[in-house]
């Protein structure tokens, strides 16, 4: 225990500083809880909801749900826009391409 208590310390800080050693010397899986590739299954909806994923189904194989979990971030900071439906249609394995139309500047409904 290499605590930062006086030589007077009680045996009640004594012992709370023990027990805050032993409590962190646990190992913590918060930081797998939140990375796509590592986190258990089980628990990926949750982060699914927590990245705000607007489209989840729970039939999906574990290979799509992580890959859209890992475009989560990316997609909400461009949401509404064509990249944005490009990514996410990658992120399901599909290709995306876009046809620019032309305005007819005889029909009054396109001016």
């Amino acid at each position: 225990m290499n605590s930062p208590l006086p030589p007077n310390a009680t045996k009640m800080e004594r012992a709370l500083a023990a027990v805050t050693d032993r409590l962190e010397a646990i190992p913590l899986p918060y930081p797998d809880l939140w990375n796509p590739d590592t986190c258990p299954a089980g628990h990926l909806p949750w982060l699914a909801w927590t990245l705000s994923v607007d489209d989840w189904k729970a039939d999906w194989s574990d290979a799509i749900k992580r890959s859209r979990l890992r475009s989560a971030m990316a997609i909400q900071r461009r949401k509404g826009t064509a990249n944005s439906v490009r990514m996410v249609v990658e992120s399901f394995g599909g290709a995306v391409s876009y046809a620019l139309g032309s305005v007819d500047t005889q029909d009054p409904r396109c001016a």
